[in-house]
């Protein structure tokens, strides 16, 4: 289902996190690389941000992840699907031998579950695509083998 999924939703180009066949990080530093070193050529000030998730995969609420998959237009079976997955998740925590009330779960990807990269990646397109829209970055052409993609 995580491949289909991811082969069937279009993620921001600029996305480089949690995909499979992505060398993320080192393409990231030849990225930073070139920004700066075009900075220094045409003697520009430069300013880089960079933004880590800490537990990315927590910060993802269940209403924004299904409201997510709406926007991609993806099938409402498949929606509902993932839906019950997410929909009405408890725990419970054991201390001294005592256990918590129950403790709803409403947000968070799962760990280890297969789908949970592209799931976190289409939540964070938006924000992604507006940052973009900002236009206070800097622009990159796309590589080719993106543009064809």
């Amino acid at each position: 289902m995580a491949k289909r999924l991811s082969e069937t939703v279009e993620i921001n180009h600029r996305q480089k996190g949690f995909l499979a066949a992505t060398p993320g990080c080192n393409e990231n530093i030849v990225i930073l690389e070139n920004i700066i070193k075009g900075a220094k050529h045409n003697h520009k000030d430069l300013a880089v941000v960079f933004v880590d998730l800490v537990k990315a995969f927590d910060s993802v609420g269940h209403k924004l992840l299904i409201k997510s998959l709406q926007r991609v237009k993806l099938p409402k079976d498949f929606v509902s699907l993932i839906k019950d997955l997410y929909t009405g998740n408890t725990t419970v925590v054991e201390g001294n031998g005592n256990l918590t009330t129950s403790i709803n779960i409403e947000r968070d990807v799962k760990q280890g579950d297969p789908l949970s990269p592209i799931l976190f990646n289409i939540a964070l397109d938006p924000l992604v695509y507006s940052l973009e829209r900002a236009n206070s970055g800097v622009s990159m052409p796309q590589a080719a083998e993106e543009s064809t993609a």
